[in-house]
């Protein structure tokens, strides 16, 4: 893996961290003097296997002195950790496998047993929740295809399970809206 792809996507976790809420996100690391643009909230539609799963894949831009670096962050979340290894996506019938992955995140949020509800599954407990953000490398051209493409699939597959997604209209424009404005 290249290095300084490992450490935009170490500077630019920091960040999606706090992404909650849908669109582009702009912030500077003085620390590491970075500009980083990033999308967030953009969930790919429900589809096929983990259907428990949610599946966010946004796109992030690292500025630094010696230019930018492009990836793609996959957030999962669901019942279970995933464990992505390789992320395809299938753009307008050609496949483009990524692999090697940078992990930057995973977590489990377990509360307290909940007895107010005793219709939740093990016997009145609240289910764990297990979420993961991995980085993948990406180029501008790739981004750009995304973003022009008329049919993507995404399939994040893990050693714990494969999530299989498809685009949607709104993920078509949250891409097309990043590259417009952030892809050079």
């Amino acid at each position: 893996m290249d290095r300084s792809i490992a450490r935009a996507a170490q500077t630019a976790s920091l960040f999606f961290l706090s992404a909650c809420s849908q669109g582009i996100k702009q912030e500077y690391d003085a620390k590491l003097d970075r500009n980083i643009t990033r999308m967030s909230g953009n969930t790919v539609q429900e589809q096929g296997c983990l259907v428990n799963h949610s599946l966010q894949l946004n796109a992030a831009r690292i500025e630094e002195a010696s230019g930018a670096t492009y990836l793609l962050w996959a957030e999962t979340s669901g019942p279970s950790y995933v464990h992505p290894e390789r992320l395809t996506l299938r753009i307008d019938g050609q496949t483009v496998t990524i692999a090697e992955p940078v992990p930057a995140l995973a977590e489990a949020a377990c509360p307290e047993n909940s007895r107010s509800n005793l219709n939740l599954p093990v016997g009145g407990k609240v289910p764990c929740r297990y979420r993961e953000n991995y980085w993948f490398p990406a180029t501008p051209q790739l981004l750009t295809r995304l973003a022009n493409a008329r049919d993507v699939s995404v399939q994040l597959e893990g050693g714990a399970g494969n999530i299989y997604r498809r685009f949607g209209a709104e993920n078509f424009e949250n891409f097309g809206d990043f590259v417009a404005r952030h892809v050079q």
